[in-house]
């Protein structure tokens, strides 16, 4: 894209085009915002609305199982390799950089942000982290959003790399929404800032969603109605923000500059015209007024983040090729939920027939209903029977299985999912020994293993990204196995390998990984140390330091039995 300076003909050329980028990013936003509501309240209630009985929300569990098998954060690591001819010093680098990174992983928290990510992408069909650095505590650090929160300017391209604009949304109180105008030099445009009391994303309340409208006072909604309302005066959890505290809604919008080639970011408000920041001026500022080494940090014209690179890891695990979004899990089980909730509801009233069936009075004379209601409770009894009076209860024929369909679904469920009875670790008839229920669980774990796979390119995107953000801001030192110390500053990213070490982000690969360990151990192709870096025992890195040490030690005791042997064989020859 071309985008015109801000100077250009006072800037309005520049904030109609981003004004045209955000319109057509946004368009799509309010159909996908509907869908994205319906999903969630599928996940957490289990049907449509707070109002529906649910007996058993069999999706949440389920979507929680599948999510486990995707990535577990506590076995997930990264390995940094450097390029097949490099140096001893250059691999040692590489071994370093790669344990502070896996460090900085988890104590960041982008491990677990990334856990939920995958979680509620398999509901809603995407998620988002955006990294961040923060100077306060020189930290790097993570943000988790919604894909309601965000928007492209193609969404038949499935690559957020390939997309010529993309754009994130979010909320801030109003004090900070000033602060940003004020430093902008809007302040003027305060008091257009449009600010909305507490969350945006607010579901209609049930009562209003099951309004039964009899009369309006005109011929559209806008005059007084009348209606009926189903009222549920009993208090559900809806799991949503409930702030009165004033937002107002702040639109960053990420355009790809081919004059600069490289990304331009423009910050936009609801309710004020224009553009409120232009990253291609606040680099060309910032440069100005620092002076001296400082001024290599602002080489690029545009993007004021990373050069060439932005801040978003797109988590997807069904993506689809002509899709951007991809495609939620959750909907292929919620017609599974649907029949769920209809055949316990059905089993339910089965049983509460068979506990207070209805009954048939006949012969009985002046029996009130209320008589009749209340006959078979403790010291009840009825008078003025006719001869041949009874009372018949009309109970409902049990099924010889009660729970047989309601099984059967679940079974349908795992299928949906690609899991089987075998790798959930539930027994399945005729395996004979471990090593044959091994071979199944691997066997048919194929369909659940290739999603698992496919989040590797968003987990390799976020160590890239992160580890030029702790190059770029981070000063700490640390020390390679041969003790030099260095900065991550000093590596090119560019030229070394970062991947997920051994699959090692999902449980489904935990025992191939040990297996081919052990192999690759017994073949003398890797050292002990090798070895406990695959493997990932708990408390890995003290393995490692006693490890180092025994090491040392042996290699001392042999030079000694090589010296002693040494002087023995010396001392036969002038003996």
């Amino acid at each position: 894209m071309i985008i015109p300076l801000g100077k250009q003909k006072g800037g309005r050329a520049r904030d109609d085009r981003i004004d045209e980028i955000l319109g057509i990013c946004l368009s799509s936003k309010r159909d996908r915002d509907a869908l994205y509501q319906n999903r969630k309240r599928y996940f957490l209630f289990g049907g449509g609305d707070l109002t529906s009985d649910v007996k058993y929300n069999r999706l949440q569990a389920h979507t929680d199982l599948v999510s486990s098998f995707l990535y577990a954060p506590d076995h997930c690591r990264y390995n940094i390799a450097a390029p097949r001819n490099a140096t001893d010093e250059i691999v040692a680098q590489c071994t370093g950089l790669e344990d502070e990174w896996n460090e900085v992983f988890r104590d960041s928290g982008l491990a677990y942000q990334y856990a939920e990510g995958v979680l509620w992408s398999l509901v809603f069909d995407s998620m988002f982290i955006k990294l961040g650095w923060n100077n306060a505590r020189s930290d790097l650090f993570g943000k988790l959003f919604s894909p309601s929160n965000f928007a492209v300017y193609d969404d038949s391209e499935p690559d957020l790399d390939s997309q010529e604009a993309f754009v994130h949304s979010y909320s801030l109180n109003w004090d900070n929404a000033v602060q940003r105008l004020l430093r902008a030099g809007k302040k003027p445009f305060i008091k257009k800032m449009t600010p909305r009391p507490g969350n945006i994303m607010d579901d209609m309340p049930a009562v209003l969603a099951n309004l039964i409208i009899n009369s309006t006072g005109g011929p559209n909604l806008m005059g007084n109605m009348t209606g009926r309302a189903n009222m549920d005066f009993e208090p559900h959890a809806t799991y949503q923000a409930n702030s009165h505290n004033p937002m107002v809604r702040f639109h960053e919008v990420w355009a790809w500059d081919d004059v600069s080639e490289d990304y331009a970011i423009f910050t936009c408000c609801d309710g004020v015209d224009g553009v409120l920041s232009d990253s291609r001026e606040t680099i060309e500022a910032m440069a100005k007024a620092d002076k001296g080494p400082s001024r290599d940090r602002y080489k690029g014209k545009s993007n004021i983040f990373l050069e060439n690179e932005h801040p978003f890891i797109h988590i997807k695990p069904y993506g689809l090729y002509d899709f951007f979004w991809g495609e939620a899990h959750v909907d292929r089980l919620i017609p599974l939920q649907v029949w769920t909730n209809e055949r316990l509801q059905q089993i339910s009233d089965v049983l509460e027939r068979q506990i207070d069936p209805a009954k048939v009075f006949s012969g009985f004379m002046g029996l009130t209903d209320e008589k009749a209601d209340a006959l078979g409770g403790p010291n009840t009894w009825v008078y003025d029977m006719v001869p041949g009076a009874k009372v018949e209860e009309l109970k409902p024929i049990m099924p010889d299985d009660l729970f047989r369909e309601f099984n059967e679904i679940g079974a349908i469920f795992l299928e949906a999912s690609g899991l089987t009875e075998t790798v959930t670790g539930q027994g399945t008839q005729g395996v004979r020994a471990k090593g044959h229920a091994k071979q199944l669980a691997m066997t048919g774990s194929g369909r659940i293993r290739k999603v698992a796979v496919g989040l590797e390119q968003s987990l390799s995107k976020l160590g890239d990204v992160g580890i030029k953000l702790v190059q770029k801001n981070s000063a700490e030192r640390f020390k390679t196995d041969a003790g030099q110390e260095m900065v991550a500053a000093l590596m090119a990213v560019d030229k070394l390998k970062i991947r997920v070490a051994g699959h090692s982000h999902s449980p489904l690969f935990a025992d191939e990984s040990k297996e081919q360990a052990a192999a690759l151990f017994k073949a003398q192709a890797i050292d002990r140390e090798m070895l406990v870096r695959m493997l990932n025992p708990p408390n890995a890195d003290n393995m490692i330091h006693a490890l180092r040490k025994r090491v040392k030690a042996e290699q001392a005791q042999a030079k000694e039995r090589a010296a002693q042997g040494i002087k023995d064989k010396a001392g036969s020859k002038a003996a």
